[in-house]
């Protein structure tokens, strides 16, 4: 019976498949692991080519070869190139970024690691490394000179699963004498190629009993399995060409800060040597104003900056208080009316006579975003160009009126194409625009994260090389009688021209030129100005006479006690005074979290540093009378 089961035609078919299935699945499995081998190849060539380019040419070869002698950690070399290694491993989002060279005993040897220093994973110069755990093309690398790239996701032990490419480090007479190599993370290759090989022993159990199921079962198995590499390839270059385009844009933007940095701070330093310098007083004058204008543009550089920080935190604040809508709009008029003189534009503004006098919104965000779009209007459109800026009301519901504000200018335009990403981060139309006009690329950005926060939207509408028109449009509610009354009686001060001789102020700051400034500008109200360098000194001199003191302006960061002790601890001391006495935080943290911490340790209100002496005249004015 068995022998004629041996001589059957099922034995011999069911034989013949399963010789069929398995060199079907051998087969599966190869090409499985070939088309792997090809995507991790082309994956360590597309993303450590241009890290590896960057790297050989920021590296003295002559120096490398010397350093490899020595190891001397104090070298300015390497100490320059290790700090090199550290920011282009941030940068790139490389899992390693590393250098190695072959010591006078055949000993490769680490140079320089881009990992943190502080940090367990950190390889200490003169480490010497075990490279049998090292591809192939680790060591061809020495032997060829070229750059290479593994096709396999390398096991480097306690190191992890690795995709990695090698360059060479030439010296001046183009000998190798190391080599810079970079590691991304293998793991989800690994799980891809575990899961397909899964798959296909799974297969082999079922297709040898039923070979039509098998067939069927394999056929949609491969089909899956190549959409799953095709996705997965897909995803890997889209998101490599995608931090690719934003590296490229933030080595942009921070090549664009250093220049709109720089620029300002030259000619403030510049132009207050030449007014130390100069005799006559008109003359130094206009030097001085001149150093002014170039601070609050770097001023508007910084905060820039910061309000990226803040929006990245989700910590932006919208304080809505009632201001003079008119008078808020011929501020931002007069601010931008300088810029326009400068290049003798057309510059014209209407507004709606519709809209309320009193309104409630955030006049410093309001102020953002309109010298945004206006300062943009006058960058970009040429001398002698036009510059028109409306604001109407459309709608009026209740007392929510949405107010329209449009910017139009005959400049240089903007493409469909440069459209799309005009409102994104560290963008501008191209890079040329930044290169011919400059600019940091987040004014834009920074306008439409506002106006969305306040309801509204932001959008625009242009051609190439025939202007452009942008438009803003939020809700804005009409204050009621009792808020007007409050910002009437606010708006109202002035304490320029009164005496306050009878007043006594204790300042409590640590930087002896910040004391100095606040002195000098309160100099002409004749009040009397006790210092203190901390916190501790504050209160020391506060308990010995409480009733002396008027009002008390507190720093918050400073030595020994800062000002959120020494605020509670005033407030402690049991007399009425002390509980009454009016304490102003003055601090550069201007965050929502930081404002509520000056609040709930005991002070009256927030002065953000650097601070003008309109604001701080309306604070004493308030409190003092």
């Amino acid at each position: 019976m068995i022998k004629l089961f041996k001589n059957s035609i099922i034995f011999k078919t069911s034989l013949l498949l399963a010789v069929y299935i398995v060199v079907l699945i051998f087969a599966m499995t190869s090409i499985n692991n070939y088309r792997i081998s090809s995507v991790v190849k082309s994956v360590a060539e597309l993303a450590g080519k241009p890290i590896l380019e960057g790297m050989i040419d920021f590296i003295d070869g002559d120096k490398y070869e010397n350093l490899v002698r020595t190891l001397d950690e104090n070298d300015p070399f390497f100490i320059e190139t290790q700090a090199f290694f550290r920011n282009k491993k941030i940068e790139t989002y490389a899992y390693y970024l590393y250098s190695m060279a072959i010591n006078e005993y055949g000993e490769h040897i680490f140079i320089f690691d881009g990992e943190d220093p502080n940090s367990d994973s950190y390889t200490p110069m003169g480490y010497v490394e075990d490279t049998s755990l090292y591809d192939p093309a680790f060591l061809v690398t020495y032997e060829t000179g070229e750059i290479q790239y593994t096709n396999v996701v390398q096991d480097l032990g306690e190191w992890g699963d690795m995709i990695s490419a090698y360059a060479p480090i030439f010296n001046s007479k183009n000998e190798v004498v190391g080599i810079v190599g970079v590691d991304f993370d293998g793991a989800s290759f690994l799980g891809i190629l575990n899961e397909m090989n899964f798959n296909t022993i799974f297969l082999l159990g079922i297709s040898i009993l039923i070979f039509v199921v098998y067939l069927y079962y394999v056929f949609k198995n491969v089909v899956k399995q190549n959409r799953m590499l095709k996705a997965t390839t897909e995803a890997l270059e889209n998101t490599i060409e995608e931090k690719n385009e934003l590296m490229h844009s933030k080595s942009i933007f921070f090549a664009n800060m250093s220049h709109e940095i720089r620029t300002p701070l030259n000619a403030i330093i510049g132009m207050t040597a030449l007014a130390e310098n100069e005799d006559d007083n008109i003359e130094k004058n206009k030097l001085l104003v001149k150093a002014k204008v170039a601070s609050n543009h770097l001023l508007n550089v910084i905060n820039n900056v910061l309000e990226i920080s803040k929006m990245d935190a989700n910590k932006v604040i919208i304080d809505y208080n009632t201001y003079d809508f008119y008078e808020c709009i011929k501020d931002v008029v007069k601010i931008i009316t300088f810029k326009v003189d400068e290049k003798s534009q057309n510059f014209r503004y209407e507004i709606d006579n519709n809209i309320p006098k009193y309104m409630v919104f955030d006049n410093f965000r309001l102020t953002q975003i309109l010298t945004n779009l206006l300062s943009n209007a006058v960058k970009f459109t040429p001398d002698y160009g036009t510059i028109n800026f409306y604001v109407e009301s459309t709608s009026n519901e209740d007392g929510i009126y949405n107010i329209k504000f449009t910017v139009n200018d005959s400049g240089i335009g903007i493409s469909k194409e440069q459209q799309e990403k005009l409102f994104d981060i560290f963008m501008q139309a191209d890079d040329s625009t930044t290169r011919k006009y400059g600019g940091t690329g987040l004014g834009l950005f920074i306008a439409k994260f506002l106006t969305d926060e306040m309801g509204g939207s932001l959008y625009v509408e242009s051609e190439l090389h025939e202007g452009a028109t942008f438009f803003a449009e939020f809700p804005v509610r009409q204050a009621n009688e009792d808020e007007i009354k409050n910002s009437l009686i606010y708006d109202d001060m002035d304490v320029q021209d009164r005496d306050y001789s009878d007043k006594c102020l204790l300042l409590v700051e640590d930087i002896d030129i910040n004391r100095e400034i606040l002195i000098g500008l309160v100099k002409g109200l004749n009040i009397e100005v006790v210092s203190a360098e901390n916190g501790k000194q504050a209160v020391e001199i506060y308990k010995n006479s409480p009733e002396r003191f008027d009002i008390i302006f507190m720093d918050i960061m400073m030595p020994e006690m800062d000002g959120y002790e020494a605020t509670r601890q005033i407030r402690k001391l049991g007399c009425e005074h002390s509980k009454k006495v009016p304490i102003v935080a003055m601090t550069a943290n201007a965050y929502k979290e930081d404002i509520e911490k000056c609040l709930d340790a005991g002070m009256d209100t927030h002065i953000a540093k650097p601070y003008s002496d309109k604001d701080l005249f309306k604070i004493m004015s308030y409190y003092l009378g």
